[in-house]
């Protein structure tokens, strides 16, 4: 879709930051990742290392919960002690829940015999909604449960709980969802909602305290048989991600210790995995467990279909806990065909709803209504049209006809920068039921006030519009074509796990070679455009577009453009091994020239230098890099004249005459007892110091070791002389280091025939420099 967006603004890094994340992260596009880290306020010095490298990252341990996980911890070690005491876990259907209760159910089994003294339930989410329930608490008395332990879920159930109270039933709650004004009276409460908003344990998941509760049991009754506590954190990834909950403090380092654990599951056969369910799960849905949308759109909308089409989620739980091969694959062609379903009918619901959406073009917010519709659907499909129409909708199914009272229920989501949950306390007279936050919520009403609460929702969005400033279309960062490759990829990957990527903004560039592709078939046949991407450098990336991302036509082919992105990964065409860079398309507008600036002008003095004499500030050196021709203009900046590009075109070096010629530096480094500066070397070599790191690096199977100081670069190299040149280690060294030159000296030869145009564009859209040329 065509639309409009402020372009990124300048940042000022503070002094060092820039300095402090080349530390931790000493490659290409560090620039950028300081940049979108300190933008986002993401870490602050103190805590840069822990946020880049979780090794480093100190995690606050489950006593900061205080007396509320005392409390919890002396009931179960009671409960241990106790024979008569029969457990009940009490968990949720949607990810979080499921996960939670998982890993209840695994840490709690260290101590308790499942199905014997520990029981598990979750609520049909068709027949019984969220929560605690009457009928649920009746039958664990029943039962003779004397402790039940919730997940994600408790908080809200006050009546319920003094229900529990009263007859003699302990409740031990495990939640994250907001606080009762008032205490309940149970056992324990233990919740993140408890810690000020920037704890580190304060935007837990359900799953997340669940696990804590089990970390606080570890410790407080160690056994010398219990599974490693490690084992859980899968698990906790899973929900922690598909719950989108805010990714910072320690929910990143559960989240990165978690990938790591699915990423290896991915990697073995489901024979030989500890959850086989889960890996042939990531088989089904061709996934590799390392990134966040691999739960987000891969395994979590698995595991949420199965209640949604099922309402009960006991196959899902199964899935997660069982170790049995053979059960483990079917169970999860089982989920992958229901999710199918559950995809199916979805584009037929959103089909269905196309009329009424048409109908209401004209209103700020959508109220969609039919008979019969799936109630596990109807909020994948309000936040669809929500997202697409860019209006809060609610979805709503009406009871049968003949039934009294009839009833209204759905689902609504909202947009950015409109709060639902407020929207629609505003009419809660007219409401039965109502819940939520402030983008997503159920309700229900009778089907006589729908009018009114159309009229209603219409007049109060009239009065109070949604704040379009908060518009999903935000790029952070401006980068060029030629940036779109695995160096930058890598340096936004550093984020990871993260609430969201990183939108780049790209200027000057045309789409070319546009052609639709296709997904499904049949009715279910799904259209989306793939192209590529060029600029006047002549730099070329993979681009797509789906229209579920608000882009609905694409620019004219070749025209100038700027664009919105997403760079991301795609599993390539015919081999589901391995994954491309694909440049994802959110938005695009017709080319916006910057306004002119009266800051240094770039002369172009390559080919001929003027016979006049011009105060300018000379470059004779053609750059390596845009971050080198970055500071050059800042120096003339300083120094308030123009900038003058006057080297000429640079010679290709000899690949072979170069790799001698660094091996014998090598030998010339390795019998020096005091460091040699990087300046030094780059002024002997005429190679850039980002490259000597980076070549020192590649060259490590070498044998030899170095380590940097302040001082500079000190290297021993004691069997150099017995070095056999002939290995394929060695030699693939040598080609990987040649590799390296090359392609360093192809994006020197860039700067060296580069328009001067294109130069100032890459000036501006890399660092906002802004640079006029001579009239």
């Amino acid at each position: 879709m065509q639309r409009t967006w402020r372009s990124p603004a300048r940042v000022d890094l503070p002094f060092g930051w820039l300095q402090q994340v080349k530390q931790v992260y000493p490659k290409p596009y560090a620039h950028i990742l300081a940049q979108l880290i300190w933008q986002r306020q993401l870490a602050t010095p103190a805590s840069l290392a822990g946020f880049l490298e979780p090794d480093r990252y100190q995690p606050t341990g489950p006593e900061a919960f205080g007396i509320e996980m005392e409390w919890a911890i002396a009931r179960l070690q009671q409960a241990y002690g106790n024979p008569d005491d029969r457990l009940l876990i009490w968990g949720d259907f949607d990810a979080d829940g499921l996960t939670a209760t998982a890993v209840l159910w695994e840490g709690l089994g260290q101590y308790f015999p499942q199905s014997e003294r520990l029981f598990w339930t979750i609520p049909d989410r068709l027949q019984q909604s969220h929560g605690l329930n009457i009928e649920g608490l009746e039958q664990a008395i029943a039962d003779g449960t004397t402790l039940v332990i919730t997940c994600d879920t408790g908080c809200g159930d006050a009546e319920l709980l003094e229900w529990a109270h009263d007859r003699g039933l302990d409740v031990i709650i495990t939640d994250h969802h907001t606080l009762l004004p008032e205490r309940p009276p149970v056992t324990a409460l233990i919740n993140p909602r408890q810690f000020p908003t920037d704890h580190p344990l304060a935007t837990l998941s359900g799953v997340a305290v669940a696990y804590k509760l089990v970390e606080a049991l570890y410790t407080a009754l160690p056994l010398p048989d219990v599974q490693p506590l490690e084992h859980l954190l899968d698990l906790v990834a899973i929900g922690l991600i598909a719950d989108l909950v805010e990714l910072r403090g320690d929910c990143r380092y559960l989240a990165q210790q978690g990938l790591q654990q699915l990423q290896q599951l991915s990697q073995v056969r489901p024979q030989a995995s500890r959850r086989p369910g889960i890996t042939e799960l990531l088989n089904c849905c061709k996934r590799q467990g390392d990134r966040p949308s691999d739960i987000r759109f891969g395994i979590g909308p698995r595991l949420n279909a199965v209640s949604r089409l099922q309402g009960k989620a006991d196959l899902a739980l199964q899935l997660l806990t069982g170790c049995d091969p053979q059960a483990g694959i079917r169970l999860a062609h089982q989920v992958e065909e229901l999710n199918q379903r559950r995809q199916r009918l979805q584009r037929d619901l959103l089909r269905e709803l196309e009329p009424q959406i048409q109908q209401q073009r004209d209103r700020t917010a959508l109220v969609l209504v039919g008979e019969g519709w799936h109630g596990g659907l109807l909020g994948l499909v309000a936040g669809q049209v929500a997202h697409r129409e860019e209006k809060p909708t609610l979805v709503l199914s009406l009871d049968p006809p003949g039934t009294e009272p009839r009833l209204a229920r759905g689902s609504a989501r909202s947009i950015p920068g409109l709060n639902l949950y407020e929207l629609l306390a505003d009419q809660r007279s007219l409401l039965l039921r109502f819940g939520g936050h402030p983008q997503a919520a159920g309700l229900s009403l009778a089907n006589e006030h729908l009018p009114i609460l159309r009229d209603a929702l219409e007049q109060r969005l009239h009065l109070h519009p949604p704040d379009r400033h908060l518009a999903a279309i935000a790029p952070e960062v401006t980068v060029t074509v030629a940036d779109l490759d695995r160096p930058l990829f890598r340096a936004l990957y550093a984020l990871e796990p993260c609430d969201r990527l990183p939108q780049l903004e790209i200027r000057r560039c045309r789409l070319q070679q546009q052609r639709p592709s296709y997904v499904g078939s049949g009715l279910y046949r799904r259209q989306y455009w793939i192209f590529q991407i060029t600029d006047d450098s002549g730099a070329i990336a993979a681009g797509q577009y789906w229209p579920e991302s608000n882009a609905e036509t694409l620019p004219p082919e070749g025209d100038r453009c700027d664009l919105v992105i997403e760079l991301d990964l795609r599993t390539a065409a015919g081999d589901q091994s391995r994954r491309e860079l694909v440049a994802r398309l959110l938005a695009w507008r017709p080319h916006q020239t910057a306004p002119s600036d009266p800051e240094p002008m770039l002369l172009d003095w390559r080919s001929q230098r003027p016979d006049s004499a011009i105060a300018a500030h000379v470059v004779t050196t053609c750059p390596w890099s845009w971050e080198e021709l970055a500071l050059q203009w800042q120096q003339a900046q300083r120094l308030q004249q123009p900038l003058a590009l006057a080297y000429p075109p640079p010679e290709v070096e000899d690949l072979e005459r170069a790799w001698r010629q660094w091996l014998g530096v090598l030998r010339s480094l390795a019998q020096r007892s005091q460091p040699v500066s990087w300046s030094s070397l780059s002024d002997r070599l005429g190679w850039p110091i980002d490259f000597l790191k980076k070549s020192l690096q590649i060259g490590e199977p070498l044998g030899y070791h170095w380590q940097i100081s302040s001082e500079g670069v000190l290297l021993t190299w004691p069997n150099w002389a017995q070095l056999d040149w002939q290995t394929p280690q060695v030699r693939q060294t040598h080609h990987q280091w040649q590799r390296l030159l090359r392609e360093w000296q192809r994006q020197r030869q860039f700067f060296g025939e580069a328009s001067l145009q294109t130069l100032a564009a890459g000036l501006h859209d890399r660092y906002n420099l802004r640079t006029s040329e001579p009239a």
